[in-house]
């Protein structure tokens, strides 16, 4: 179900949505972490790039923004070249 300001939607299978009722419904809202979980987390949710991350976007050309994929295409290209 999807609750929007002027109705309220149903779909069975994700794709198909029709106008629905709401009978029933117990809609879920943003709940406050125990203490325990929060700090167990904290470590997994902290912002910042692993240095997986990093490497990826180096070897894919998306760290240097629009044309760095074409940046290392066309390296890729010379060192065929040269190879």
């Amino acid at each position: 179900m999807l609750q929007t300001a002027a109705e309220i939607f149903t779909t069975d299978d994700g794709m198909s949505w029709k106008t629905g009722k709401a009978k029933h419904i117990v809609w879920s809202s943003a709940q406050v972490l125990p203490v325990e979980l929060s700090q167990r987390y904290a470590g997994m949710l902290a912002p910042g790039l692993s240095l997986q991350r990093i490497l990826l976007d180096v070897h894919s050309g998306r760290i240097f923004g629009r044309y760095g994929a074409l940046f290392v295409d066309l390296l890729g290209l010379a060192l065929l070249t040269l190879a």
